[in-house]
């Protein structure tokens, strides 16, 4: 039979959970102001508040600050846009950092995928919790409804897979032509967990630059192709922040025995001394694409030039 001091205790367990703050309410008590009207525009206030339970991940202001000018405007003009990108940073049920142990793929509630895994900044340091390129800076911040995981940079929701971003970029025609007749393609278009590939895309004004005999043999002929195409993908994701900070001076590909030459000076990233990265950290659900200045020629391919 419970005494006294038992039955109050347990009275006051669930009240103090349905009093406590809901996911709206501690975005406020963060300071976290500008995700807050983001979810408004969206009209996704009530659902936030009320719903659940669900993990937000929330960008501080400063992260929403460091982005260019106009790109909260430009979020806000247009409503469907909004809350796409709103819903890229709910997941349904609570995701706690000590739910993840090992790089994990979840689905958002938009239908994208959201990338956690542990990392250290910099070399020596801790091992902290990372979404996509951002930082988790205040860990299983907990609403009633739900739990909020603070990131110190915007999540930008991922045109597709490595395979879409490449064919709907109107700068990126040749290789993903080239994606097609090497019939990597496919590799490209899978999201099964455990099969990201970070692209290396050379812009077409980068095979421009090239011998056009060459670039002609290669599409002429599919072994060719896959070669070429091979030498641009790296197994797994690479960031450019892990490119910066890498003690490697060698990238691996899927060419094997044949890797990618890496350097920094500066804080630029220079691919086999040539090629510098240009457009990088284009999220997708299956990987990362970082667009070149350069074409990337494996050693197999020299003797064509």
């Amino acid at each position: 039979m419970l005494n006294i001091w038992q039955f109050c205790f347990f009275c006051l367990v669930p009240l103090a959970a349905s009093t406590a703050p809901n996911l709206m309410a501690m975005l406020s008590q963060q300071n976290v102001t500008i995700m807050i009207d983001l979810i408004e525009a969206a009209d996704l206030a009530d659902y936030v508040a009320m719903q659940g339970p669900m993990t937000l991940i929330a960008p501080t202001d400063e992260a929403f600050r460091n982005q260019p000018a106009g790109y909260i405007d430009d979020l806000k003009a247009d409503k469907a846009r909004i809350k796409h990108y709103v819903r890229y940073h709910l997941i349904h049920g609570d995701i706690f950092s000590w739910d993840i142990s090992r790089s994990t793929n979840i689905r958002a509630q938009n239908g994208h995928i959201l990338r956690f895994y542990y990392r250290s900044k910099h070399f020596g340091e801790v091992p902290s919790l990372r979404v996509n390129t951002a930082n988790v800076v205040k860990h299983d911040i907990q609403a009633n409804n739900g739990v909020i995981q603070l990131v110190d940079d915007v999540l930008n929701v991922p045109e597709g897979t490595v395979e879409e971003v490449l064919v709907r970029d109107s700068n990126l025609t040749t290789i993903a032509n080239i994606t097609f007749i090497s019939h990597l393609n496919s590799l490209l278009n899978k999201t099964r967990a455990g099969r990201r590939q970070t692209v290396f895309a050379p812009s077409d004004d980068a095979f421009a630059r090239m011998d056009q005999s060459v670039l002609q043999k290669i599409i002429q002929h599919s072994n060719l192709a896959r070669e070429l195409m091979s030498f641009h993908i790296h197994p797994g994701t690479l960031t450019i922040d892990q490119l910066k900070s890498s003690h490697s001076s060698f990238i691996s590909t899927n060419l094997f025995f044949d890797d990618i030459h890496l350097s920094t000076s500066g804080g630029e990233v220079r691919l086999n001394r040539l090629a510098k990265i240009t457009h990088p950290n284009i999220e997708c659900d299956n990987g990362m694409v970082h667009i070149i200045d350069r074409v990337l020629i494996p050693s197999k391919l020299r003797h064509l030039g």
